[in-house]
């Protein structure tokens, strides 16, 4: 997990070394709500959520949100 702070954001990576993602990605078709709804949680904060696998196998998970509570 790694946490990064920018000037306007936070982005949160969590990275695992497991089987990866089925392709495609099961959601509300399948059944399947948690990746979707935690995406439109994002989306209604003003954020964004990816979902990939990873180059070596494993999946990638990653939040950016605003964030203006920084001070230099």
């Amino acid at each position: 997990m790694r946490l990064e702070w920018r000037d306007a954001d936070l982005t949160v990576t969590v990275v695992d070394d497991g089987r990866g993602l089925p392709d495609p990605i099961p959601g509300p078709v399948q059944g399947r709500y948690g990746l979707a709804t935690m995406a439109e949680h994002a989306r209604a904060a003003a954020g964004s959520l990816s979902v990939s696998t990873a180059a070596a196998g494993g999946t990638v998970v990653v939040l950016t949100m605003p964030y203006a509570g920084r001070t230099a």
